[in-house]
């Protein structure tokens, strides 16, 4: 969590020692099982090395750009290889839930002694604990949460302890200590995906194209504006927040100015300094659609939203999915509703090696069903 690293900042070697030698073992790891290359980690590196392109044509972060580029795309390449072998992967899905589901414990008990946050490190009006406020604790719990929910289905259970502490909790933080939208709305999300399983399930590929297109019409018309404030007043009176989202659209708006500047390639990785004078908040414009176009440019969107269609493109029509690719697909989904109004560039590798591997499962089960497909031809 970003703000135990703060709380013992003594310490920080130690935090250094932990990611470099969590960077040694998986290099080893993949040095002693192999590396395989696929169209999505390729995707994916094309999208990095545009990144560190336009930081260095801005003179901007590049060492922490590159090292985030590097920790990312070992993250899923280590992935590649956990799937092939089941022991390994399910040791792996019970490592990452049982340690988030620890430090979230430890999160929850401070929100309940501390309830207006640890005093060190709240300055407003919003509390916040190990991982800051509730919007950012989402962002670090959703791989646990995603990995407990496919361990109850490996498990047969349906619904395990764990995965009640992840949904109490963060109803928890929502309800007795500070409401934010974003994670209400991921987590009731998460909720009615599984709920309604057997009716999503019928044609998911139906229901993600209908979720983008809204996504892509609250953008548009809320966030970058071009269309009337109906929806927007809509959307805002839902949740009781004001009109601008709780200043949200004047992040925007600077945002968009900024990148009109440099439109094709970005600005890169910058300064928290220089961010804050550009977009007027040193974590950015609380959009990531608009944080990848300001790093980007247009080309890093494009590239972007080429691997959600590559995602769309691998799922059939009226076929349903396997449960585990099926949580997937929920998790990925609530992650990008929640694009919409928060920056993520800063835990991109908790969220990118889990659109990664779904797109890998996707991969794989079209090209079985593309081999039966041949087989049953030859057959007949």
């Amino acid at each position: 969590p970003p703000y135990f690293i703060q709380i013992v900042s003594k310490y920080k070697i130690l935090n250094d020692l932990i990611s470099m030698t969590s960077i040694t073992l998986i290099v080893y790891y993949l040095f002693k099982e192999g590396i395989k290359i696929n169209l999505p980690i390729i995707i994916l590196g094309i999208e990095y090395i545009f990144l560190l392109l336009s930081t260095i044509m801005n003179k901007g972060l590049f060492n922490l750009a590159f090292s985030n580029a590097i920790f990312t795309i070992l993250l899923c390449l280590m992935l590649s290889n956990l799937i092939e072998n089941s022991k390994r992967l399910s040791t792996f899905l019970h490592m990452v839930r049982d340690v988030t589901v620890v430090i979230f414990i430890m999160n929850c008990f401070l929100a309940i002694v501390m309830p207006r946050g640890i005093p060190s490190i709240t300055t407003g009006d919003i509390p916040n604990f190990l991982y800051g406020n509730m919007n950012s604790t989402i962002k670090y719990i959703f791989p646990g949460l995603g990995c407990s929910l496919i361990i109850d289905y490996l498990e047969r259970k349906k619904i395990s302890i764990h995965t009640v502490i992840f949904f109490v909790g963060m109803f928890y933080f929502n309800i007795n200590v500070y409401f934010m939208a974003t994670a209400a709305i991921a987590m009731l999300f998460i909720i009615m995906w599984l709920l309604f399983r057997k009716l999503i399930n019928r044609n998911p590929k139906l229901v993600f194209i209908i979720l983008l297109c809204v996504i892509f019409l609250i953008q548009v018309t809320v966030v970058m504006q071009f269309g009337n404030q109906f929806l927007g007043n809509f959307i805002a009176d839902i949740f009781g927040k004001s009109i601008t989202f709780s200043g949200r659209s004047f992040l925007w708006t600077n945002c968009i100015f900024s990148i009109v500047k440099k439109p094709l390639l970005g600005h890169g990785l910058v300064p928290e300094s220089l961010l804050h004078a550009l977009v007027g908040n040193s974590a950015g414009a609380h959009n990531y659609y608009l944080d990848i176009v300001f790093q980007r440019g247009i080309v890093g969107l494009s590239i972007f939203i080429f691997f959600i269609l590559y995602i769309l493109k691998k799922m059939e029509w009226k076929t349903p999915l396997r449960m585990d690719t099926y949580i997937l697909l929920g998790i990925c989904s609530a992650y990008l509703i929640m694009f919409l109004s928060e920056p993520f560039y800063n835990t991109e590798k908790f969220h990118i090696p889990i659109f990664y591997i779904l797109g890998v499962l996707l991969n794989r089960k079209s090209n079985l069903n593309k081999e039966k497909h041949n087989v049953t031809q030859k057959v007949s």
